[in-house]
């Protein structure tokens, strides 16, 4: 099954407005209860990188995670499976753009801070809204400004549907070195930097093989 098959969603997270949090919930549930129930949707999506060059330049390997881009529209809005691995946590950070996550296997603790002024404010001053242990099922919505994040277990996997970029620049606080600094998107990157954190093909085949495998969505769908 193509991703045709599900034009009508994609053309929601689209169009919406993705000022809206509310507006955006509506477009991305359907998604996300798509990406959690419906395997020939995975299928579909992860068969789009593995045929598509444009998508497969986008995919991202780091140091304990791996991005891997499905869907990618003109208006600035992605689909993304994170496949993290072993040792995975990061820094209380925003963001340059709105977006909507779920777990799709695994889980991670989740962690919600409650200052938007980051670049006054040092790591270990931050208020914690909220922390919550994410099991596969779950999902959230967050705007540009929220400030979260992320320590994921081992073969956790996410899927993500970020809007169009508001900003070039998001936030990190390093606990550690006791200072924030600002990273921008790849548009303002060299070259040299893309290349360093551009999946190598064979990488990706094995990253998307292993995604399948998580999810359960490596065979035909059973009726």
């Amino acid at each position: 099954m193509s991703l045709d098959h599900y034009r009508e969603h994609l053309d929601a997270v689209r169009l919406v407005d993705w000022a809206s949090p509310p507006a955006v919930r509506s477009a991305v549930q359907p998604l996300f209860d798509l990406a959690v129930d419906d395997k020939d949707f995975l299928r579909a999506l992860l068969t789009n990188t593995e045929h598509d060059p444009h998508l497969q330049a986008m995919c991202e390997r780091y140091d304990f995670m791996d991005k891997v881009v499905a869907f990618d529209s003109d208006e600035g809005v992605r689909i993304r499976f994170h496949l993290f691995r072993p040792g995975y946590f990061d820094r209380p950070h925003n963001h340059r753009w709105p977006f909507g996550s779920v777990v799709l296997a695994g889980e991670y603790v989740h962690t919600i801070f409650g200052t938007p002024e980051l670049a006054a404010t040092p790591d270990n001053e931050l208020t914690v809204l909220s922390e919550s242990l994410l099991a596969a099922g779950t999902g959230y919505v967050m705007s540009a400004d929220a400030t979260h994040s992320v320590v994921a277990k081992a073969d956790t996997v996410s899927f993500v549907v970020r809007g169009p970029a508001v900003r070039d620049r998001f936030l990190i606080l390093d606990r550690a070195a006791g200072h924030s600094f600002h990273v921008y998107g790849n548009q303002f990157e060299s070259e040299q930097t893309s290349a360093a954190k551009r999946m190598d093909p064979q990488v990706l085949h094995e990253v998307i093989h292993k995604i399948r495998t998580l999810t359960h969505s490596e065979g035909h769908r059973k009726l």
